[in-house]
């Protein structure tokens, strides 16, 4: 509930889907799924061609989010030391940059860095990024399970942009990691109601509906979104997760497998499997 994502987190209910907090940018499979090289290469090429013939501050951009690309790279080959590296180089270099400030906690916060991510967020704040920075802060404590805190910090929000998508969408997070369904729902349904296109707040509704017995309506709507984002892995195990809590193991195993090795395709449908039926 990918730019923002979280990672499983919760209860077991919590874990057998991937909320997301906006639009993603980097697929996750349903526990993990390792970045293939071929695909890191191919973005690694696409981000340093746009370093040609920009002005010298979108350079600056360009090269700090190729860095940062490198850097998430290396930690989904589990290079973490040069990762790491590479992320405090940029920190280092771009000390009085919020925008660079919000870029690595983002980074950090996808791979699960809650300290360094809360960091990055708080010296954002300092540089000018308030709102940004509270929100990413409010990220950090949804992906610890801390649903408390990160309402309080939203609620705040939403009384400065109380039409921000991000936030609402935040939100019915933060009540659907309390099994508050049904106020998870209304949250997303504003949310929609002011960009009917936003991808991370349809997958969560679809989920949300998913955990609260509604599996037809989450295939259908994860399955829509399947169709227009062929890439994204994360829609794609979500559905099948939607497929296996409508009683249909072979399709949830069937698409399960096009993203992920047979094992653990086969583990993850057995652990969701067991909550559905434990239910």
């Amino acid at each position: 509930m990918e730019n923002w994502t979280l990672r499983p987190f919760g209860p077991l209910e919590m874990k057998i889907g991937l909320f997301e907090m906006v639009h993603v940018r980097k697929p996750n499979s349903l526990i993990s799924v390792s970045l293939r090289s071929s695909r890191v290469a191919t973005r690694l090429i696409v981000a340093a061609s746009f370093l040609i013939g920009c002005s010298h501050e979108n350079n600056r951009k360009v090269l700090f989010d190729h860095q940062i690309e490198v850097a998430e790279g290396l930690l989904s080959q589990g290079k973490d030391e040069q990762a790491y590296s590479i992320l405090e180089d940029v920190s280092r270099d771009n000390q009085a940059s919020g925008k660079v400030a919000l870029a690595l906690g983002d980074a950090f916060l996808r791979k699960s860095a809650f300290f360094k991510a809360s960091h990055e967020f708080e010296r954002a704040r300092d540089l000018g990024e308030p709102f940004l920075s509270d929100l990413g802060i409010a990220r950090v404590e949804l992906a610890r399970n801390r649903s408390q805190d990160a309402l309080a910090i939203l609620e705040r929000l939403s009384q400065e942009q109380p039409n921000n998508v991000d936030v609402l969408n935040g939100m019915g997070v933060a009540y659907d990691l309390v099994r508050q369904h049904s106020r998870a729902l209304e949250f997303y349904l504003a949310a929609l109601t002011r960009d009917p296109n936003h991808i991370a707040t349809n997958n969560n509704l679809a989920l949300s509906l998913m955990l609260s017995g509604n599996s037809e309506r989450s295939i259908e709507i994860l399955g829509d979104i399947a169709r227009s984002n062929r890439n994204s892995v994360k829609v794609r195990q979500n559905l099948a997760l939607a497929y296996l809590s409508s009683g249909n193991e072979t399709k949830a195993l069937e698409i399960s497998r096009l993203d992920l090795p047979e094992q653990t395709a086969q583990t993850n449908i057995s652990i969701a499997k067991a909550y559905f039926q434990g239910r």
